[in-house]
């Protein structure tokens, strides 16, 4: 976690894959890949997804870590508690938890 850079927001980030290409903004509707953990390894998500970046489709710590993003590109995320699924958790997501997510950008629809 130490070489992770940091999001204004407190989402930790270290890109695994740059991509190429333009880079992702609000407002940009693409096609991810998720994959996501609990700290314990426990996997939670594993799916893709269509949206439109800044519709509040994700959960916020994915949402603000796309922008900059480019097609091809695949992010490490370390999610706090409160821009995942806070004091509330959900199925198989206790309340509180720090989640760890791999997002690749598959394609972008422009």
């Amino acid at each position: 976690i130490s070489d992770m850079a940091k999001l204004p927001e407190g989402v930790l980030y270290a890109d695994l894959a740059p991509g190429d290409g333009q880079p992702l903004a609000s407002g940009d509707s693409v096609e991810i890949g998720i994959r996501g953990w609990l700290r314990d390894g426990t996997q939670v998500d594993s799916i893709p997804a269509q949206i439109r970046i800044g519709s509040g489709e994700v959960i916020d710590g994915i949402e603000v870590a796309l922008p900059g993003m480019k097609p091809g590109g695949r992010r490490q995320l370390v999610i706090p508690p409160g821009l995942g699924y806070g004091s509330q958790g959900r199925e198989g997501i206790p309340p509180d938890a720090v989640l760890v997510y791999v997002v690749e950008v598959r394609t972008v629809f422009r």
